[in-house]
């Protein structure tokens, strides 16, 4: 299992969203589809005894309907919601299981980026947010 499986797995907990459907690296999805994009960006500290501590960002897209205004608010509730759920698990250190990806223990996740639209087209918009996963691998 990927860093990634384990992040999606994480987020299928999160209730007000359908995401056990969350398609990993896809975001030219139809309409109400949920995508997580592994970013190219990555952070990395050695130690001494050879482990790492490592930071990795990962975009979770949405892609939904913007025809009324009203479903735009609904949009941007939807990602509000979905940080505050974020925030609070990391607040709690409720973290990803990264046991299942190796040696791994997971240290912090948060929102990096907040939510916006990142593409626009006549009736829909793909909306994203930034997540960064923190965590140890143990050598």
């Amino acid at each position: 299992m990927t860093v990634s499986e384990c992040l999606k797995e994480w987020l299928r907990d999160y209730e007000n969203l359908d995401i056990s459907d969350l398609l990993t690296d896809f975001i030219d999805a139809p309409e109400g589809c949920l995508a997580l994009f592994k970013s190219p960006s990555k952070e990395e500290r050695t130690f001494l005894d050879g482990s790492k501590d490592i930071t990795e960002y990962y975009n979770f897209f949405a892609r939904s309907s913007t025809q009324l205004d009203e479903n735009r608010v609904e949009n941007q509730q939807m990602m509000e919601d979905l940080t505050e759920w974020i925030t609070e698990k990391a607040f709690h250190e409720d973290y990803p299981d990264l046991s299942k990806a190796g040696s791994l223990i997971c240290e912090n996740v948060e929102v990096n980026d907040a939510a916006s639209i990142t593409s626009q087209e006549d009736d829909n918009a793909i909306y994203q947010l930034t997540l960064a996963i923190q965590y140890l691998k143990e050598r």
